[in-house]
């Protein structure tokens, strides 16, 4: 099996793939994120992949997002082309510039069952919590869910679980991920600041939101 993944990525998303026997193979980008078109004249000339894992919203280590009319674009060649979007969106909610935060591509399934959003707690409200979640619909989402090692124990992080619970019914984590957006914001116009003064030559681009300038 094939799972194809951007040429700069989350770097150890490649290990992970290889610890389960899966291969990878990169995918060109460019200054928005993922180039789509690129993506369908490979698979017309015969590529087959089983999944595909993006990071679209801010994304690692690019800051770039993917237009809503990528993610559609993206969606409708994992329908023609029988895979998996395994999309990471653990920046997705810390807009700076941005008004609203970028969409999911969970937004974009149409029904088909070959989108798979995942979040995470660790970037929103603490790095030692080791907590996310998952947006899919129910058929893909039920594959996910029913296994046995979660089965067995429970869930996942059941402890943390009631914390994040309890938190988002007070507000809390709601009030922390604006804290960060506000901080976060303010510590990338410091830095932006600074490159284009000690570093003029450098080429950068600004992002609108998320953990990274590239």
């Amino acid at each position: 099996d094939i799972v194809a993944v951007e040429s700069a990525t989350y770097f150890l998303s490649k290990g992970i793939f290889a610890d389960v026997g899966v291969a990878t193979v990169e995918l060109a980008m460019d200054a928005e994120g993922l180039d789509v078109d690129a993506l369908s004249a490979r698979l017309k000339g015969g590529l087959k992949i089983k999944a595909l894992y993006t990071i679209p919203n801010y994304q690692n280590p690019t800051g770039s997002t993917l237009s809503d009319t990528r993610k559609a674009q993206l969606a409708r060649l994992a329908a023609e082309y029988d895979f998996y979007v395994i999309s990471d969106e653990p920046y997705t909610l810390l807009n700076f510039t941005d008004p609203k935060p970028p969409t999911s591509m969970a937004e974009h399934d149409g029904g088909s069952g070959k989108m798979i959003a995942l979040g995470s707690w660790s970037k929103l409200v603490g790095p030692g919590l080791r907590l996310g979640w998952i947006q899919a619909q129910p058929q893909t989402a039920a594959k996910l869910v029913n296994l046995g090692i979660l089965n067995s124990g429970g869930g996942a992080n059941p402890i943390v679980s009631g914390m994040i619970h309890y938190g988002l019914e007070s507000g809390a984590v709601v009030k922390n991920i604006e804290m960060l957006r506000e901080v976060l914001g303010q510590r990338l116009a410091t830095l932006d600041r600074a490159l284009r003064k000690h570093c003029p030559s450098a080429s950068f681009v600004t992002p609108k939101g998320g953990y990274f300038l590239w």
